[in-house]
Parts: structure tokens; sequence; C-alpha cells
């Protein structure tokens, strides 16, 4: 069982919310779904990336990732990258939704399915060691965290833990 440990959700750019994207923001809307949940980087141990499958998108959600936990990311337990798009595609208007039960079963589950990728999807990206993306099945999934995107531009962060 998981239960939710926090979020955060507001406005990130323009009315077209699939480009424009600003890695300062969706690094901000992280931070700040970290901070109302008393947690940080280095307690996640799974991340469910929106994935937006575009080489500007799929950058800019890794790049504001990697501002966070280059410097509050654990290098001995990283958080594992993940995504349900490389499965099922783009969802639309239920993509969010499907990264939030996504990750409610891996954290019930306590491992991560294999994934059909397993490099970041741009190939300038440079993780840091706290990030990795995983084939599958070889992390527990502890405490994890998704974002989401929708076509308004409204961004969201989910954080679900699981029950003590």
């Amino acid at each position: 069982r998981a239960r939710f440990a926090g979020g955060a959700h507001r406005r990130l750019g323009a009315a077209d919310g699939m480009v424009g994207l600003s890695v300062h923001c969706i690094a901000d809307l992280i931070r700040h779904g970290l901070q109302q949940s008393c947690l940080g980087p280095a307690d996640l141990r799974y991340w469910e990336l929106h994935a937006l499958g575009t080489p500007i998108g799929d950058a800019v959600e890794l790049s504001a990732l990697s501002r966070l936990w280059a410097n509050g990311g654990s290098d001995d337990q990283p958080t594992s990258l993940g995504s349900h798009k490389a499965g099922f595609g783009h969802l639309e208007a239920v993509a969010g939704l499907v990264s939030v039960a996504r990750l409610l079963a891996l954290i019930e589950s306590g491992m991560i399915p294999p994934t059909a990728w397993r490099q970041p999807f741009s190939p300038l990206m440079n993780l840091p060691p706290s990030l990795t993306v995983l084939g599958g099945g070889s992390a527990a999934v502890g405490t994890g965290g998704c974002f989401a995107l929708s076509r308004s531009g409204l961004g969201a962060v989910v954080l679900l833990a699981p029950v003590d």
C-alpha cells in the first residue's frame, strides 16, 4: 500500500504546454512539491518521467531533475527513472493519471518493471550519479514521485510513499 506524501501544481507557461517549457519552472515546481512533502531528492527511490518524447521536452525535464538531484540526491542510492509512455505512448488527457497509477503499482509491488528504453532520450544529457535509468526489476521502490504536464500548461508533481 501507498499513501499520498504530497505534491504541487501550477501553470508553467504558454497555452500550448508542450512548447516553451523552462528548466527553471519545472525544477521550481518539483522543488516546491518536495518541500511541501518534507522530502528531498535523496528520499526518492523512483521518478516517473512525463517523457514528452521530444528531444527538447525530454532534455528540459531531465535537466530540471538533474539540477535538483546533482546537489540533493544520493549517489549511493540513486533515484531510478522510468516512464509508462515507452509501453503505452502518450495518452493525452489521462497521461498524468496513468503516471500516478503506475507509481502506486510500483510502490505496492516493490519492484520496477522493465522499461523499453534504458538511455536518456537526449544524447546531450549527462545525468548526475544520483539519477539512473534502469531496465527494471533490479531496484526496490520506496518513496517515489512523478511529473505531469497538461496541454494547457498546468504542471503537477505527485509524491507517494509506502504505508509503514
